[in-house]
């Protein structure tokens, strides 16, 4: 039975350009950048979500599945796995692809050509990327003195279904290595049939596992930095889930929407969990008491008292810590 050791979730960075672009004007001049920076992000989820739903078919093998695997080398150099596929037989890294158009791998420049609505572009080659993982990951596997395997196999998966490919027929890389999603179960199974011998105990295979899930290490991305956008431009106030306005006050405690009536006791966590995407999980009370709009020091202390968040410093400099997940 497969095992999801890592999900397919939202990375941080997608959250944080959620939160952004919901604290924006609508009419706010970067506003299409984020949201065109979003949509890769979101092409990239979904790819994955599509391959989790492949790798469900593929039950004989005792697959752990990490989804997004992001780890860094001794000199603090990250890499990232889109899909890692660890066993007892071989671990398998994959390189997940979700674009459209005609997709043309050319070998004598090493380059990817994709060609949409007749208009040409250029990208790195995916599948010298993928190679280039699995000698990172060998190399970090032999620093972490984890016996590595010598067949690590990789796989470039194109998971949108209006994806044309071709290639050179001489390209044997691209013939063997890069496939459409439907072909993943087959193309596992093969894999796993050319490498039947254990390598990794289960002792083994625990170990790597704790590695990869402590060494993760999130991508550091801040969108007011990255887009040079200032903190006076966000808009403050406790956000409605219903129709999407700031006008949400603080009543008999209770949180009501005053443009669409809505009555909720915890619409205040929602903001929250955008300041901390947008300036990080460090709060004070006047911090809480001008970002969610508060009248009063006494109301904010409310709130953070209910929410038991762990703090340092005495009451009049006190600074709270919100949670943040991945």
């Amino acid at each position: 039975m497969n095992s999801i050791k890592k999900p397919c979730t939202k990375s941080l960075k997608m959250k944080k350009l959620e939160a952004a672009i919901r604290r924006l004007p609508p009419n706010y001049p970067k506003l299409p950048l984020l949201e065109q920076q979003l949509g890769k992000c979101n092409a990239g989820y979904k790819g994955e979500k599509t391959v989790e739903y492949y790798l469900k078919f593929i039950n004989d093998y005792h697959l752990r599945i990490f989804h997004d695997i992001r780890l860094k080398d001794k000199k603090g150099d990250a890499f990232q796995m889109d899909c890692f596929l660890l066993s007892s037989e071989i671990p398998i890294i994959l390189e997940i692809k979700y674009i459209s158009g005609l997709i043309q791998f050319d070998p004598i420049f090493n380059q990817m050509i994709r060609t949409l609505n007749g208009e040409r572009e250029t990208f790195s080659n995916p599948i010298t990327q993928v190679e280039l993982q699995k000698k990172r990951l060998i190399q970090w596997l032999v620093d972490k003195k984890v016996p590595t395997n010598p067949h690590v196999e990789t796989l470039v998966v194109f998971t949108n279904p209006y994806a044309i490919l071709e290639t050179d027929p001489d390209y044997y890389e691209a013939i063997n290595k890069v496939i459409q999603c439907p072909e993943l179960p087959e193309k596992l199974e093969a894999m796993y049939r050319r490498n039947q011998q254990s390598f990794y105990t289960e002792k083994e295979l625990n170990k790597i596992e704790r590695l990869l899930l402590r060494s993760h290490t999130p991508e550091e991305y801040s969108v007011l930095e990255k887009f040079d956008i200032p903190q006076s431009h966000i808009i403050k106030g406790v956000y409605c889930k219903e129709c999407h306005s700031f006008q949400v006050r603080r009543q008999s405690r209770k949180w009501v929407c005053t443009n669409c009536g809505t009555k909720t006791k915890d619409a205040h966590l929602k903001s929250l969990e955008d300041y901390t995407l947008l300036y990080g999980p460090k709060i004070t009370n006047r911090q809480l008491r001008d970002f969610l709009q508060l009248p009063s020091e006494n109301i904010a202390q409310k709130i953070l008292a209910s929410m038991e968040l762990p703090y340092i410093g005495s009451y009049r400099n006190r600074v709270y810590y919100l949670p943040l997940d991945e």
